[in-house]
C-alpha cells in the first residue's frame, strides 16, 4: 500500500476543508471517494459496491478518522449537525450559529438544574428525567430539529449534566438490598 497515496488523500482533504468546514457525512463521503480515486481501497479488495455498503463505509470511516488527525481537523457539534474543520480554520458563520444554539440550550438546562438541585447529590437517573423534562416542556427545542436531533441533543445533554453534577449512579436493588453498595464494599476489601 502506497504511503504516497495516502499522503494525496490527506493533502486533498487538507484543500477541501481550506474551503469551508464539511459536514460529517460529507466529510466520509468525501475521504471515501479520495480513498478510491486513488486506488487504497480497490488494492485491498474492499470495494465491491457503493459507499452504502456497511464494509465499504466502514472501513472507508476508519480510515478518514485517522486521516482526519493526520490533516488535523476537529468535529464540532451543532444542534442539527455535525462538522469537520480544519483546525487552522474558522467555522463558517452558518455552523457557528448551529454550535451557539446547541451551547445555550446547554448553558439554560445547566442554570436550571443549578437552580433546581442546588447542591444535593442526585442520581443519573434523575439528572437524565430532569434534562429530559426541561427540554421537552419549557425550551423550543421540539420545533428546532428533527426527531432525531432532538433525542441526540438530549443524550449530549443528560450526558454533560450528569458529569456537571456529578450525578451518582442508581442503586440496583434486589429485593431489599442495595447490590451496587454491596459490591463496592466488596470491592474495598
Amino acid at each position: 500500500m502506497s504511503e504516497e497515496a495516502f499522503r494525496r488523500v490527506k493533502e486533498k482533504l487538507r484543500d477541501k476543508l481550506g474551503e469551508r468546514e464539511l459536514e460529517q457525512n460529507q466529510y466520509w463521503q468525501t475521504a471515501y471517494q479520495y480513498l478510491c480515486e486513488e486506488g487504497i481501497l480497490d488494492e485491498e479488495g474492499i470495494v465491491e459496491g457503493s459507499y452504502d455498503d456497511s464494509n465499504n463505509w466502514e472501513v472507508g470511516i476508519r480510515l478518514a478518522a485517522g486521516l482526519k488527525r493526520k490533516i488535523p481537523a476537529m468535529d464540532y457539534w451543532g444542534l442539527e449537525k455535525r462538522y469537520v474543520c480544519r483546525e487552522d480554520m474558522e467555522l463558517s458563520p452558518e455552523a457557528q450559529e448551529d454550535l451557539k444554539k446547541f451551547y445555550e440550550l446547554e448553558k439554560s438546562t445547566e442554570e436550571y438544574l443549578r437552580e433546581h438541585i442546588k447542591d444535593e447529590p442526585i442520581l443519573e437517573s434523575d439528572c437524565e428525567r430532569m434534562v429530559e423534562n426541561y427540554l421537552m416542556y419549557q425550551t423550543d427545542l421540539l420545533n428546532l430539529t428533527s426527531l432525531v436531533e432532538q433525542r441526540e441533543a438530549m443524550i449530549r445533554i443528560e450526558t454533560s449534566m450528569k458529569s456537571k453534577f456529578d450525578a451518582k449512579k442508581d442503586p440496583i436493588k434486589i429485593g431489599k438490598y442495595d447490590l451496587r453498595s454491596l459490591e463496592e464494599a466488596l470491592d474495598k476489601i
